[in-house]
């Protein structure tokens, strides 16, 4: 979700979070990598042209939310890119909520786990350069929307990309992991109960599938 700040509605309320310069349509983050826990709140420092128009957006909404006056909330696990642009420039910059570990399954299936050791992210995930234009996610021989598994038994799961010969990376979460949780390409029942898995590429084309355990 993005948000669209115009400075001439809100300048008292943002007043003590923007430092206000001449930059000809610059717009910086002052912010360094941002480590949040579960729920915490911080509000980003920047530094915009007195005319500029922003945009807030978060690349991935359920690790850290932003909303309209640039407050980041850490919602869950992982690592996420707030961006902030201008009518002439943007400015982004790398968020860990909880552990600080991102996880992500490869175009092989293995699941990849890195810590963020950049306080900038990579330009194509904010301009989401990514090459994926439809992406689907199902059970091999079951199907793709509503499943129901069993408690302690293993599913292969089947990630469809178009272009089927894409090499972007695609991240799959389970919602509630009381209930399932996945490893690699095989999703898991844990507990009796009803959850949501995501499938999710770098320029934030998703499918979901409910997953109900029994």
């Amino acid at each position: 979700m993005s948000y669209i700040y115009k400075k001439t509605a809100f300048t008292a309320a943002l007043s003590a979070v923007l430092i206000l310069g001449g930059c000809g349509g610059g717009v910086e983050i002052q912010n360094d990598t941002l480590r949040l826990s579960l729920g915490q709140e911080q509000t980003l420092r920047l530094s915009v042209d007195n005319d500029d128009e922003l945009t807030f957006s978060s690349m991935d909404p359920n690790i850290a939310s932003v909303d309209e006056y640039g407050t980041v909330r850490g919602l869950g696990n992982g690592i996420t890119v707030i961006s902030v642009r201008g009518k002439k420039d943007f400015d982004d910059v790398a968020v860990v909520v909880g552990s600080g570990v991102a996880e992500y399954v490869d175009e092989y299936g293995n699941t990849v786990s890195s810590l963020v050791t950049t306080t900038k992210a990579d330009a194509a995930l904010v301009y989401g350069e990514s090459d994926i234009t439809a992406l689907a996610v199902s059970i091999v021989g079951g199907g793709t929307e509503d499943v129901t598994i069993s408690a302690g038994r293993t599913y292969e799961l089947k990630i469809e990309k178009t272009p089927i010969d894409s090499a972007d990376k695609v991240t799959l979460r389970v919602a509630d992991g009381t209930v399932a949780r996945v490893e690699g390409k095989t999703l898991i029942g844990v507990g009796r109960g009803k959850t949501t898995l995501t499938a999710t590429a770098p320029n934030g084309i998703s499918a979901e599938m409910i997953v109900r355990v029994k």
